[in-house]
């Protein structure tokens, strides 16, 4: 009996420590491959890919261990921001189809159909239950441990997006692609802003109106009997204001003579002479 519970107790110390020892490292560089981005900080990716069972188990063992369950909320944020950018470029353009297509992209069916496809199974850390674990819910953990990568790379990366971003359209191509395909778009739709040049085979086959501009008539106009003289308008109008404004002569002021008096000392006249008495 003794024997037993030794045997029983050392197996449960065995177990604890290898619960506390950190990933391999090929383990942690595999799936790094996998997803298409190398991480800075390798604690992202271990918490991760650490499901809330497994904190508990070392948590009952007086270790704390984060879990993956903050990283899953904000991986679910970024994700809704992406999927509805990406299916904007495609061509949904209306609130209700862009609702309907992020709704079946985020669903747990579809994201756990892409952690399936990645193979990131083995490498999520579920504690003593794993069995039970994965037989009662294999969607939701690979689902969760799916958003919870995404908001490591997000944190990984000092939130740049476009990282992301890139994650995102990599791993969802084929079900964007479905969505597509289902809301009936053929060719992503093009915005026409006013103002803007038509593009080159527009131009072929469309002719542009040539502005008209005005030019003067010449009219004809009676000189006397029986006689028609061709005059312009322009020069009509030129000898008509010749003939109303008559040029004024301008005054001829005459120079003061020399012997002219009332011109004030000290101060010169129209001959730029002093005068003098």
């Amino acid at each position: 009996m003794l024997l037993i519970v030794s045997v029983a107790a050392f197996g449960f110390i065995i177990f604890i420590t290898k619960m506390n020892e950190k990933p391999d490292e090929t383990d942690l560089s595999e799936i790094e491959q996998i997803l298409g981005y190398h991480f800075f900080e390798r604690q992202h990716l271990i918490r991760a890919l650490t499901h809330p069972a497994y904190a508990n188990e070392l948590l009952q063992q007086n270790t704390r261990c984060m879990d993956q369950e903050a990283y899953s909320t904000l991986g679910d944020a970024v994700l809704k921001t992406g999927l509805i950018l990406f299916l904007m470029e495609r061509g949904l353009i209306t609130k209700g189809e862009i609702t309907k297509a992020k709704e079946e992209l985020e669903s747990n069916v579809s994201l756990g159909h892409i952690g399936g496809r990645l193979r990131i199974r083995k490498y999520i850390r579920l504690g003593h239950g794993a069995k039970d674990l994965w037989r009662s819910g294999e969607e939701t953990i690979l689902a969760d441990t799916l958003e919870a990568l995404i908001g490591a790379i997000f944190l990984d990366s000092d939130a740049g997006f476009g990282v992301v971003r890139q994650c995102i359209g990599k791993w969802f191509e084929t079900e964007l692609r479905k969505s597509e395909k289902r809301a009936g778009i053929r060719e992503p739709p093009t915005i026409k802003t006013p103002g803007t040049t038509p593009s080159n085979q527009n131009l072929k086959h469309q002719k542009v109106p040539a502005k008209k501009i005005p030019v003067p008539k010449e009219t004809n106009r009676k000189t006397g009997p029986g006689k028609i003289t061709k005059t312009h308008p322009q020069k009509n109008a030129e000898q008509t204001i010749k003939k109303k404004v008559p040029l004024v002569p301008q005054p001829v002021i005459p120079l003061p003579s020399s012997s002219r008096r009332g011109v004030p000392r000290g101060r010169t006249s129209g001959s730029q002479q002093p005068w003098r008495r």
